[in-house]
């Protein structure tokens, strides 16, 4: 199996959330027949990575993220073995790593397909106010290939993640919760009656 180092650079601005350290399978990138996966619960980036055969959890040391961060200007790749309870990986030039694979419980990342089945199906009208903080935001254009997204034409801020698209590729896909959790009833931006 062989995944490109940018897409682990990428990645890993969703897998270093502060808020992973809770649980540590969302410090993974599952990789899933055709796919590299990673979520933090708020986020959720999806990449088509064409060598990738059934599914695996790694756990991407400090060492080798900044090795691929190295290694991405030279558009390296890691490459991959597993075997039973085991994944390790040597990058294009040559950094071995140890075992990669996480061994912990998957159950929280197990649904990944009904989140996005359910963002799939089209909406007719938006639904409640998108909020945002500096970090998610930055953190899922960041995640994309060419750092530009697009979003969906209507958004379901109350109910369901919304998809973006990276506008360079079709090979990649994020989802977002487009609401802070804090218990306030937002209403919406309007033009403060100072400003005219």
């Amino acid at each position: 199996m062989k995944i490109p180092c940018t897409t682990i650079v990428r990645m890993g601005h969703i897998t270093r959330g502060w808020h992973n350290e809770l649980d540590p399978v969302f410090r993974t990138i599952r990789l899933e027949d055709g796919r590299a996966l990673c979520t933090d619960r708020k986020l959720m980036v999806i990449e088509r990575v064409q060598s990738v055969t059934g599914t695996h959890h790694l756990l991407i040391d400090d060492a080798l993220m900044e090795q691929c961060r190295v290694e991405s200007q030279f558009a390296s790749v890691l490459e991959l073995v597993a075997i039973p309870g085991a994944v390790i990986g040597k990058t294009t030039m040559g950094f071995a790593t140890g075992n990669l694979a996480y061994s912990g419980s998957t159950t929280g990342f197990d649904d990944w397909r009904a989140v996005v089945s359910e963002a799939a199906e089209p909406l007719t009208a938006s639904s409640g106010v998108m909020t945002w903080d500096t970090d998610t935001i930055a953190r899922l254009g960041a995640a994309s290939p060419s750092g530009v997204i697009e979003f969906a034409r209507y958004v379901d801020a109350m109910a369901r993640a919304t998809l973006v698209r990276d506008i360079s590729t079709h090979d990649w896909l994020g989802l977002f919760h487009p609401k802070v959790v804090d218990g306030v009833a937002r209403s919406g931006a309007v033009v403060p009656g100072w400003v005219l």
